[in-house]
């Protein structure tokens, strides 16, 4: 399945929704196809994401009666709670991926991650920016494209990505500068043979590190679990000693000590010689 990065551009038209006897005119996405198995995987993902954004658009317009021209089902209900959630704060997006899942004759599957950021909340209002991944299922009915469901399958607190990105970029660098006490100062615990066999370690090989890409995998208050590759360089070997430069995959896992995450384990998951 492809992945999408850049929004595009879709066919749109203009629906008119008559409310307690006044015109409301709301954006849609018409169909160009008669099902979805007809066209290509492109041309659908281009559609989506026209719809995905229409969508977003008027939840951080706080549009209640937009958000819900766009879904197969709706209801008074939906409409009033919708309406109070957003009269309680502003909300913008910013899309980074969108996948298909699966394709049937008239419904679509995808998977779509982007950044939830609040701001102007009610004082009894908390909200908590966000990298949230959500399952969306779309379906053409009477020739519009529509939501018919979505579901909110994880949600990262935007603090914990750029506290682990920051850990994760000290923890290199000081390796990389060969500097003990700050790289030991990312670590959970070591003893004092660890120490020592660090300082050996440093005093053998000049070594360059570089994350290639990393992913967190698994994550709750206390534990991130992160599975990233890297290349190990070594730039100068003592004469004593054979080393080989390596490409390698490994699944890190960090904890809190005294409110910090820090490097608790390391597990390799695959290494080869570059």
């Amino acid at each position: 399945m492809k992945n999408l990065i850049l929004l595009v551009s879709a066919a749109l038209f203009l629906a008119v929704i008559t409310a307690c006897g006044e015109e409301e005119v709301f954006e849609q996405v018409q169909a160009e196809y008669e099902d979805f198995t007809s066209v290509s995987e492109e041309d659908i993902l281009t559609q989506v994401t026209a719809l995905i954004t229409i969508n977003n658009d008027y939840l951080s317009e706080s549009s209640a009666s937009g958000f819900l021209a766009n879904r197969l089902h709706q209801s008074e209900e939906e409409k009033e709670q919708l309406e109070k959630e957003l009269s309680q704060y502003d909300v913008t997006f910013t899309v980074d991926s969108i996948e298909i899942d699966s394709i049937e004759d008239n419904n679509v599957k995808v998977t779509v991650v982007q950044k939830e950021e609040y701001s102007n909340m009610e004082e009894d209002v908390s909200m908590e920016d966000s990298i949230v991944t959500m399952e969306y299922t779309f379906e053409i009915h009477e020739g519009i494209l529509l939501i018919t469901a979505n579901e909110v399958v994880e949600s990262m607190p935007l603090s914990l990505l750029e506290e682990v990105e920051d850990l994760l970029t000290r923890h290199y660098i000081y390796a990389n500068e060969e500097d003990i006490e700050s790289y030991l100062s990312t670590v959970y615990s070591y003893t004092e043979d660890d120490q020592l066999s660090l300082e050996e370690q440093f005093e053998l090989f000049d070594v360059v590190y570089e994350v290639l890409e990393h992913e967190i995998i698994e994550f709750n208050d206390e534990e991130v679990s992160i599975q990233l590759k890297q290349t190990t360089v070594f730039t100068h070997v003592h004469e004593d000693w054979e080393a080989f430069d390596t490409l390698v995959t490994v699944v890190h896992v960090l904890k809190r000590l005294d409110g910090e995450l820090k490097f608790y384990s390391t597990e390799i998951i695959d290494q080869e010689e570059i």
